[in-house]
């Protein structure tokens, strides 16, 4: 398998450690879907042109849905795609799946 073939998926911290390594690892991934987490940009660094999708849910108590905003802020320019969900706490429903699946068939 290469990273051509892979769309690196994470959820709350894993959606972070995705972004983190999807954007600034050795190699670039087709895509990258990261559910209700966060992008912390590291100094210094550009990140990589890789597709990414943030999906957030709005009653979200443990990571609030302003950090997908924030992080579609500091990636604009890139292939980004910010989908807020309306009542939907820390969690992954048939929406964020459906939008994920999307995102890879786009992708691959």
């Amino acid at each position: 398998m290469t990273y051509k073939n892979l769309v690196l998926v994470g959820f709350s911290q894993g959606a972070m450690v995705a972004l983190d390594l999807g954007l600034h690892g050795k190699n670039s991934p087709s895509g990258i879907i990261a559910y209700s987490g966060a992008y912390i940009p590291q100094e210094k660094s550009i990140p990589k042109k890789t597709p990414i999708l943030l999906v957030h849910g709005k009653e979200d108590t443990i990571v609030p849905f302003q950090a997908s905003e924030m992080s579609y802020d500091i990636l604009k320019g890139s292939d980004v795609q910010l989908h807020l969900l309306e009542k939907l706490n820390h969690s992954i429903d048939d929406r964020g799946l459906d939008l994920g699946l999307n995102f890879i068939q786009k992708n691959l």
